[in-house]
């Protein structure tokens, strides 16, 4: 009986370790997302600690949709990344926000772009509410992104079973609809 408690102990010591080593491992990344680092990657949050969107990575939707992300469009806000737009394979574009908020955009780009960020923008879904506006700073990476200026000017919209982004900049805009996913429905291989 001694030994099972014993074994059962050393068990709970393990577990407890290596909980508290994957813990370190996630402030980690999160103290360097913070600090502006990892260049190819947005910080996402979940119930199980964070984890990180990169160029290469593969993403399926439900339903069985993929994307390889190729490219990507980084919007700051001063030194704060507000939004990180993934270009991926089949026109699929994925917006992805810092920490805390949780869960992603997928989109796909509209042929007409407005040149500007009315409060109300209507699309073949429906009307979307302009939730958000700001002036941020882009910075591409990668194959696919689109070619807007180094400022723009960032809109998101959302109704009741869609979501949008606009980017209107000096060299061109982007619209990019399409709807919100739970992270937890997105499953994610790393890239290279």
């Amino acid at each position: 009986m001694s030994s099972v408690l014993l074994f059962a102990g050393c068990l709970s010591v393990a577990a407890a370790a290596l909980g508290w080593a994957a813990g370190q491992r996630a402030k980690a990344r999160y103290e360097e997302q913070r600090r502006g680092g990892g260049a190819t990657s947005v910080a996402r949050a979940d119930g199980d600690g964070e984890s990180a969107l990169g160029l290469g990575d593969v993403l399926t939707r439900p339903g069985g949709e993929d994307t390889v992300l190729e490219g990507a469009l980084d919007a700051r806000e001063g030194e704060a990344r507000v939004l990180s737009l993934f270009f991926g394979t089949g026109g699929v574009i994925v917006g992805a926000f810092p920490a805390p908020r949780s869960g992603v955009l997928w989109l796909r780009r509209s042929d007409e772009a407005p040149k500007d960020t009315p409060s109300v923008l209507s699309t073949p879904a429906g009307d979307l509410d302009r939730r958000t506006r700001a002036t941020v700073s882009l910075t591409g990476r990668g194959v696919g992104a689109p070619s807007l200026g180094n400022e723009a000017v960032l809109a998101e919209y959302a109704g009741a079973t869609c979501a949008a982004i606009l980017l209107v900049g000096a060299e061109g805009a982007l619209l990019a609809v399409g709807e919100a996913v739970a992270w937890s429905d997105v499953e994610r291989l790393p890239g290279a």
